[in-house]
């Protein structure tokens, strides 16, 4: 993560899977008959990966400070988010 050939693959990765993710829940959608844009499922994907984005940052930032169940229980409840966000 360190050297820019990391984080330009890092971001790349990242991009391509929210694209594809993004197309796929469209298409799913679509052929159960519902009435989402591409647009809106990137926004409900972004949604739901914003707590484990936050979750990433704080284990990060406080790496030698946490302990591994608070870092386990940090993760828990960020995934619980996100769950809950994709099911509304």
């Amino acid at each position: 993560m360190t050297s820019k050939k990391d984080s330009a693959l890092v971001f790349t990765t990242v991009f391509v899977i929210i694209w594809i993710g993004s197309i796929i829940i469209t298409l799913n959608t679509k052929l159960l008959g519902g009435h989402l844009s591409l647009m809106q499922c990137i926004c409900l994907l972004g949604y739901c990966l914003f707590p484990v984005n936050v979750a990433s940052l704080i284990t990060r930032i406080f790496f030698f400070f946490l302990p591994g169940a608070v870092k386990l229980i940090i993760v828990t409840i960020s995934f619980m988010w996100s769950t809950k966000g994709n099911s509304i």
